[in-house]
């Protein structure tokens, strides 16, 4: 589902769109500490692509400084724990809804959001976890990929 982003998978780390493989036992230690499962579709995003960086869209110079609008980071899945469980610095002080978890970090404090239970609802949402960004992670990827601040503009 995720090709398209198999080339940033261990890419040069000085580039713009660059991911981190991320292992079954990152994934299984951070459902550990969360005390459930992480959204099916987000697990297979971790397996298949990882976490990290999609900032400039498809055929840019991935080192223009254009693209640094936005952080757009696929945050990790012991970083995702801690967010969920108010054990981050850097997270927003208000938290989040307990039905809602963490994902992609925008910037200044604000993260888009998954359902908890996002198999019956696999969108994409702002924090407010009402607001939708995309029908599902596919959907919030491909458009990424076209245009790195899609998101901004709903």
């Amino acid at each position: 589902m995720y090709e398209f982003l198999k080339p940033y998978v261990n890419a040069d780390k000085h580039k713009l769109n660059y991911f981190v493989p991320v292992d079954n036992e990152r994934i299984a230690k951070a459902e550990a500490r969360l005390g459930f499962a992480l959204p099916p579709q987000l697990k297979e995003f971790y397996r298949d692509i990882g976490f990290g960086f999609l900032l400039a869209p498809k055929g840019a110079d991935q080192s223009a400084e254009k693209w640094l609008d936005n952080i757009n980071r696929v945050v990790d899945p012991t970083e995702v724990a801690d967010l969920y469980l108010g054990n981050c610095e850097w997270g927003p002080r208000e938290g989040f809804s307990p039905e809602v978890l963490p994902f992609f970090d925008v910037g200044d404090g604000t993260f888009l959001v998954l359902k908890i239970e996002s198999e019956s609802d696999p969108a994409v949402y702002w924090p407010d976890g009402k607001t939708r960004v995309a029908q599902d992670l596919g959907q919030f990827f491909r458009e990424l990929y076209k245009d790195p601040s899609f998101y901004l503009e709903l």
